[in-house]
């Protein structure tokens, strides 16, 4: 294990020449993560980073995410014991999800070790997230019936057990009874993660078919809006994050027919993230049908009454519209969008609906958006405009000329942050 020890080298200039040229998720964490070790305070960064790891080790690069890990530890200062505990619970976490659980245990170790080093501020917050990561992962000396979050550690690790002693059927048992117990755990910041730690599980099993089910199952439950199709798609479930994206437009659009909520922005918002997934990864004619399908049912809806929300789920669609259509029919829709919006009766509702809709019909569709955005003349204030831009219609060309422009690490870090941000997966708090 790394000890931290001050890195003697200059950050102060961003030193990757070559960007990834596709939106795969897993080359651009490592860009991420290279731009977390540039930078000038890599303490600064350690918390990110710690985000990016865990996605790297969703993707099944394990030992990649333990070795980037180990790298950030190197170049922490020696008296930061905060970014040292974080990022050691994130490499016990990675360890525990391979299974390798005398090295998890040994990281594990290592943090209790170093808390005692943390700043009195912190030090209560640290203990805390450290007692509650071994309450999730069976690992507290607590019985294991004190309340759910006990019940699921104990069924977490009692699938590493089996898993590890090949005894799958018994390993199945026990994820599928951790899929009963998460809902249970009322905390969204873990929420994602015990899902797609799940998700990974029945992959290791070799249980595809029990993935589709329970994916099913959330989006049937609206359990969680939380989990990513990009996300499936990034952990080599293509076939299945395309058949869940595409159902859930289905059943959304289905509810729709006979929900009479005048809030349907949120269920138009859930379609939305779910075509752009299909432009995104390159299937813009599922896209294309799927939302034709919706704009010949939407004026049936019941919940469409005007005012802000249905001026913003119109100009949600119109968005994507401009893409896999034309920005002449999405500014013949966002047309209606400005009429609904009109109608709303709290000024701020309405202020914000017609101007969301207005901006669009200004610059509809992302070619207009970079347009618009090329004629930005602080430079730094073009890439932070145009990056996003780009990264959305997946010119990498583009993205990567940018990125070069770029006059420092900080920058950088910066950039590639946003480059994440809107890839598919990349998205996470």
């Amino acid at each position: 294990m790394a000890k931290s020890k001050k890195a003697s080298r200059d950050r102060t200039k961003s030193t990757r020449k070559k960007w990834p040229r596709s939106g795969a998720l897993k080359p651009w964490l490592e860009c991420y993560l290279d731009t977390c070790e540039q930078v000038a305070n890599p303490s600064r960064s350690a918390v990110s980073a710690s985000v990016r790891l865990r996605q790297l080790a969703e993707c099944g690069f394990e030992t990649l995410a333990l070795r980037r890990l180990e790298k950030l530890l190197s170049l922490l200062e020696p008296t930061d014991a905060e970014s040292f505990v974080r990022l050691s619970l994130v490499a016990s976490e990675i360890c525990l999800e391979i299974p390798n659980l005398k090295r998890a245990k040994k990281y594990l170790a290592a943090v209790e070790a170093r808390l005692p080093e943390a700043r009195p501020n912190k030090r209560k917050l640290l203990t805390r997230f450290t007692e509650n990561f071994r309450v999730l992962n069976g690992l507290s000396d607590e019985p294991s019936d004190l309340d759910e979050r006990h019940q699921l550690g104990k069924y977490r690790h009692q699938f590493r057990l089996s898993f590890l002693d090949g005894d799958h059927s018994k390993a199945l048992a026990s994820v599928r009874r951790v899929t009963k117990l998460i809902p249970e755990v009322d905390d969204f910041i873990v929420e994602r993660g015990l899902i797609l730690s799940a998700i990974k599980a029945f992959h290791q099993l070799g249980k595809d078919e029990e993935i589709a089910k329970y994916v099913s199952w959330i989006d049937r439950n609206q359990y969680t809006s939380d989990l990513g199709t990009g996300s499936l798609s990034a952990m080599g479930l293509v076939a299945i994050a395309d058949a869940r994206a595409e159902k859930l437009i289905l059943r959304r659009l289905k509810e729709l027919k006979i929900d009479d909520d005048p809030n349907v922005h949120f269920p138009v918002d859930e379609i939305c993230s779910q075509l752009w997934y299909f432009v995104q990864t390159g299937n813009s004619e599922t896209a294309a049908k799927l939302l034709k399908r919706a704009l010949r049912e939407l004026p049936k809806w019941p919940g469409l009454s005007g005012g802000f929300a249905t001026s913003g789920a119109l100009t949600s669609f119109a968005e994507v519209l401009a893409e896999v259509e034309s920005p002449e029919a999405a500014v013949e829709l966002l047309g209606f969008a400005v009429e609904a919006g009109t109608k709303e009766k709290h000024r701020g509702f309405r202020q914000g609906s017609l101007k969301a809709a207005n901006q669009l019909i200004e610059t509809p569709g992302l070619a207009a958006a970079i347009e618009k955005a090329s004629s930005i003349r602080n430079a730094k204030k073009r890439r932070e405009a145009l990056i996003p831009l780009y990264t959305k219609s997946g010119d990498w060309a583009q993205v990567a000329a940018l990125l070069n422009e770029s006059s420092n690490a900080e920058e950088t870090h910066q950039l590639v942050h946003s480059v994440l941000f809107k890839l598919q997966g990349g998205a996470r708090l």
